[in-house]
């Protein structure tokens, strides 16, 4: 028998967690794990929060997934990144400034008594809303899409019904050479095995 193209990869996709796709929807968090990632080229550094999903039907979903995945170079794959802002920011980049203070102020909704005081790891245990969409991009031809969390919320408007889902987001296409462990927010193999060894649970 002839070895078909495509075969080592298809056999490594199959290794991955056949759990189901996490429905779109609004989501109470727990932040796990916090870094900043270097930014590269000329863009701004990035806080990455690694998170799961606290409460609810799909509480533990990406311990889960995580865990049922057995593939070489899985990925922690709840995070969510917000771009910090630079010293010579001018003002086309205003918008860099309101979204990182936007992101901030619901983990200061959300969390009586906190006041953030640049100490990003002190948003480690600390809860946050989480609205989750999807997102669509033909990737090296193939049509994927996934869910992610598109932005925060409070924990209150979570709970209350106020946030509301996003429609799907979708991309044309990405190049095949794009450096996807640099965009795609997800965590390597040994950042989240550190999240794991981290977890409260």
């Amino acid at each position: 028998m002839k070895q078909f193209e495509g075969f080592a990869e298809a056999k490594e996709e199959a290794k991955k967690s056949s759990m189901p796709k996490l429905p779109v929807g609004c989501y109470i968090l727990k932040i796990l794990n916090v870094k900043i990632e270097e930014g590269k080229d000329g863009f701004n550094d990035k806080l990455i929060l690694a998170f799961d999903i606290d409460e609810g039907e799909q509480k533990g979903y990406f311990k889960k997934k995580f865990d049922s995945d057995t593939s070489e170079n899985k990925k922690w794959k709840g995070t969510y990144r917000i771009t910090i802002p630079g010293e010579n920011d001018g003002e086309d980049k205003a918008w860099i400034k309101k979204k990182f203070a936007e992101a901030i102020g619901m983990f200061e909704d959300s969390n009586k008594g906190y006041a953030w005081d640049w100490d990003e790891q002190k948003l480690k245990n600390k809860k946050v809303g989480g609205v989750f969409g999807e997102v669509q991009k033909v990737i090296e031809g193939k049509d994927c899409v996934w869910t992610e969390c598109r932005w925060l919320d409070s924990v209150e408007n979570i709970k209350n019904g106020v946030s509301k889902v996003p429609e799907r987001k979708v991309f044309s296409s990405v190049s095949s050479s794009a450096p996807a462990t640099d965009n795609d927010g997800f965590l390597s193999m040994a950042d989240a095995q550190n999240v794991v060894a981290d977890l409260p649970f």
